[in-house]
């Protein structure tokens, strides 16, 4: 059975399917749960496939404390 319930329009604008799916993840993890373990990961996600074309644009759409987390896991890759 699928439950379909209401969603912000701004989850749905995302261009890139990393960061839509970054974003879902990191939601349902919550910041206080945050671990050393996540944040090599979302690097390591960062790294291999960066979708530097779209980033700029997502960045609008996530919750400051997500861009912080993704922005400092970026620049660990660079």
């Amino acid at each position: 059975m699928v439950t379909l319930l209401h969603g912000a329009l701004k989850n749905f604008a995302f261009k890139g399917r990393l960061m839509r799916e970054m974003v879902q993840a990191l939601r349902s993890i919550g910041l206080k749960n945050i671990k050393a373990e996540v944040e090599t990961k979302i690097g390591q996600l960062l790294a291999e496939q960066p979708e530097n074309d779209t980033i700029a644009h997502e960045f609008l759409l996530v919750p400051v404390w997500m861009r912080e987390l993704i922005n400092r896991n970026r620049k660990k890759q660079a």
